[in-house]
């Protein structure tokens, strides 16, 4: 079975890759580009910190895990999270929005 993810940034269903180390690409080339580095530089440090705790989550038997580590990794995500939106905002800025209509 094959999983292709695809660029989170709303209407653009290109493909995404990995990174010569197996890191997935957080967005699509095009909308990368539209990131400035610092804001790209923050995404990639806020996905790694994520990552970082994940790994040492998922290394500690379920019965050993300290409630501090659950807490770091709850908000490691949320803080990678509030990254990503922050991104998507900027890198979906000139597209064209897609607006639902309820009959």
């Amino acid at each position: 079975m094959s999983y292709h993810m695809t660029c989170p940034v709303a209407g653009c269903h290109q493909k995404l890759g990995t990174t010569r180390q197996g890191d997935p690409w957080l967005m699509c080339r095009r909308h990368w580009a539209r990131l400035d580095a610092p804001m790209r530089l923050k995404l990639w440090t806020a996905y790694r910190s994520w990552q970082r705790l994940e790994r040492k989550y998922l290394a500690v038997p379920p019965s050993m895990r300290a409630p501090t580590l659950l807490e770091a990794r709850a908000l490691a995500v949320q803080g990678y999270i509030d990254v990503r939106d922050d991104c998507l905002r900027q890198a979906a800025k000139g597209e064209p929005q897609q607006v639902e209509v309820a009959l």
